[in-house]
């Protein structure tokens, strides 16, 4: 059992921290951005609201994918959680999920067969509406050459919803859900960094 246990945990952090092997080589960008007049929420819990973790705990004890809960249980004591749930046709999604202050839920990021992900778009668009889409023409290290889909919602409150159809491996997508102020600290940290590397130019 332990054995699996670090097989497991292995894979969870490959999906969760190695870099995309493709890289895009031109991109196709639909300019219109609906917004949904849903709140985009992650199994009906809240982005950016203090106290999300009991509601994570209780999904994970529920959840029909038993994985996780058997070999790690659903303490859920650090901010950055690995994480195999359930999530909408996804059986088995592996991935992470990121608490900020007050254990409010600031971003979901789930991986899944790429079959899996692109139905996973249609039953997103039967409850937030239409995304923007965008495709990008992406080559691995192998020279191949792909087209890569974007679907992205955007609700009223700012928090988003992005689905990448092909990811790390040509037969993955991902799914990443982030709230409305974990995105602006994205934003805030990059404009940093220009302004640090600007320096030493």
């Amino acid at each position: 059992m332990k054995a699996i246990s670090i097989i497991f945990l292995t894979t969870l952090l490959l999906v969760a921290c190695n870099p995309d092997n493709s890289h895009p080589i031109s991109s196709n960008t639909v300019p219109a951005k609906p917004v949904t007049r849903i709140p985009i929420t992650f199994k009906d819990i809240p982005l950016g609201t203090p106290g999300a973790k009991p509601a994570l705990i209780e999904i994970c004890k529920k959840d029909e994918n038993k994985i996780f809960r058997d070999m790690f249980g659903c303490k859920f004591k650090e901010k950055f959680i690995l994480i195999s749930v359930s999530y909408g046709n996804l059986t088995v999604a592996n991935g992470y999920i990121l608490l900020g202050e007050g254990e409010a839920l600031e971003e979901v990021s789930l991986h899944g067969f790429r079959s899996e992900i692109l139905g996973l778009t249609k039953i997103l668009e039967e409850k937030y509406g239409p995304s923007t889409k965008t495709t990008e023409v992406i080559q691995t290290k192998l020279g191949a050459k792909f087209e890569k889909e974007i679907f992205v919602w955007a609700d009223t409150h700012g928090n988003m919803i992005t689905v990448n159809s092909i990811t790390k491996d040509i037969n993955m997508g991902s799914i990443t859900i982030q709230s409305a102020s974990r995105l602006a600290k994205k934003l805030n940290e990059e404009k940093a960094n220009i302004e640090k590397f600007k320096s030493k130019l």
